[in-house]
């Protein structure tokens, strides 16, 4: 067991060396017009942080954590699942409207992943989302003054709240659950720093050329904590307090 923890610990460094290695060239391949392949480094990079949230659900399954402690990874993994899709979408400004269709799918998956992180009630949950899907609604109705109805203005409407939301209750739950504190600290960080990105989308949309190049000085970050906030610390935590009950009960 301590061998595949430590390959483990040994494949997280090197992913992590990897990431930062791809990151620093498209930075400053955005600031300084270096003619790099943006769109591959870009890409590559996501799928490294794929790759590193499947890597948690292995570790997950090598320490047998009871279901209730796996049902956050699968949501996790769902929400970067999507988050690349998106992404491979998005790089090539060829499928805006469906990239952004499938971030909302991202941050629908992110925010129950918050919400069982958080331990939430089953009321609270059931509230929570209802709650963010009628203020989807409302805030595509308020769009809807100034611009004809599309699908992309649709789901976009429902992606700014919940990503906004998963960002509150990420530093609420926090604040009220001391056992998964450092993870939804690291979400919330990470989803400001999403945030961050996406007011310097709008501001490109809107023409100013110059907001292209601090996107992804936010966007790399924002991925980075995001998916940091899924080492299972607390499953190697219950692994060893099963083997501590067991070897107690054997005296």
């Amino acid at each position: 067991m301590k061998r595949a923890a430590l390959c483990y610990r040994i494949t997280l460094i090197a992913v992590s060396l990897i990431c930062l290695g791809l990151y620093v060239p498209f930075v400053l391949d955005d600031l300084f017009r270096l003619g790099l392949p943006h769109a591959q480094l870009k890409l590559t990079f996501m799928g490294l942080l794929l790759f590193t949230t499947v890597l948690w659900l292995l570790y997950s399954f090598l320490f047998r954590v009871e279901k209730k402690e796996l049902m956050p990874s699968v949501f996790f993994i769902a929400a970067m699942g999507f988050t690349l899709i998106a992404d491979s979408c998005l790089v090539f400004d060829a499928h805006i409207t469906f990239g952004v269709i499938v971030f909302a799918f991202a941050q629908f998956f992110h925010s129950l992943h918050i919400l069982l992180l958080g331990e939430a009630s089953p009321k609270y949950m059931l509230i929570s989302m209802l709650a963010k899907l009628g203020l989807g609604l409302v805030v595509f109705a308020l769009t809807q003054l100034k611009m004809q109805p599309d699908a992309l203005s649709f789901f976009a409407s429902f992606y700014a709240v919940f990503l906004c939301a998963n960002a509150a209750e990420s530093f609420f739950f926090a604040w009220h659950c001391s056992q998964n504190r450092a993870r939804l600290v690291l979400l919330g960080i990470g989803f400001i720093f999403f945030i961050g990105c996406d007011i310097f989308v709008a501001m490109r949309f809107l023409g100013a050329k110059e907001a292209q190049k601090f996107m992804w000085l936010c966007y790399g970050p924002s991925q980075v904590l995001i998916v940091s906030s899924g080492y299972p610390i607390n499953f190697l935590k219950s692994y060893n307090n099963k083997n501590q009950v067991q070897q107690e009960g054997q005296l």
